[in-house]
C-alpha cells in the first residue's frame, strides 16, 4: 500500500467470502468445511496471476489485492475468473459440494484512501452480492453506505422500541 500510495496508481481490494459455508459446516462436519477451504485456495489461487496478492483472512473470509490494473474495471476480470475457478463440484471423498462465492470490492483511491475504509467498503460491497443473489461480485458506491447506516440506525431503533415496549397494538374493525 505505501508504493501504491507513493505512485499514486489504483488499488482494488476484493473481498469474498464463500455462500453458504455454514450448511457445509452443519452437514458435512467441519473437517469437510477445512478440506473445501483448501481446495478453495487451490482454485482461486490457480485462477490469479503472479502480481495478485491472494490471502485468506480467518474462517471463509478472503482478499485479494490487485496493484496492477490499467483501469478499474480490469478487476471485475480478476473477480470473474474467481467466480468460475468455483463452478465446478469439489469432490471431497465421499462428498460432492457446490460452492460460490460473493465478491464486494473497493478501489483506492476513489472509495477510500485509507486501508481500514477501503476493507469496510469491500465488506459492504460483498453484502450487496449476497443480497443480489450470491455467486456474483460488486463494486462500492456511495449509496451502499448510506443504505447501510441507515438500515443499521432503524434496527437498533426497533430493537430499543421492542425493549422499551413502545409498539402500541391498535385494532381497527374491517366494516364491508
Amino acid at each position: 500500500m505505501v508504493r501504491t500510495l507513493r505512485n499514486q496508481t489504483p488499488l482494488t481490494l476484493l473481498l469474498f467470502d464463500l455462500d453458504h459455508f455454514k450448511f457445509v459446516n452443519d452437514n458435512y462436519g467441519h473437517d469437510v468445511g477445512d478440506n473445501l477451504l483448501i481446495q478453495v485456495v487451490k482454485r482461486v489461487n490457480n485462477a490469479l496471476r503472479e502480481n495478485e496478492l491472494f490471502a485468506r483472512l480467518g474462517g471463509d473470509e478472503f482478499a485479494i489485492i490487485l496493484s496492477h490494473l490499467t483501469c478499474a474495471s480490469d478487476a471485475s476480470y480478476v473477480a470473474q475468473r474467481v467466480l468460475s475457478s468455483l463452478n465446478k463440484p469439489f469432490y471431497l471423498g465421499d462428498n460432492t459440494i457446490t460452492s460460490s462465492a460473493s465478491i464486494g470490492m473497493s478501489i483506492y483511491p476513489d472509495d477510500s484512501s485509507n486501508a481500514v475504509d477501503l476493507f469496510k467498503h469491500a465488506d459492504i460491497a460483498m453484502y450487496r452480492a449476497k443480497n443480489l443473489g450470491r455467486n456474483q461480485f460488486s463494486f462500492f458506491d456511495t449509496e451502499m453506505q448510506a443504505q447501510f447506516i441507515h438500515r443499521f440506525e432503524t434496527e437498533n431503533k426497533l430493537k430499543a422500541a421492542l425493549k422499551n415496549n413502545d409498539f402500541k397494538l391498535a385494532y381497527q374493525p374491517v366494516i364491508d
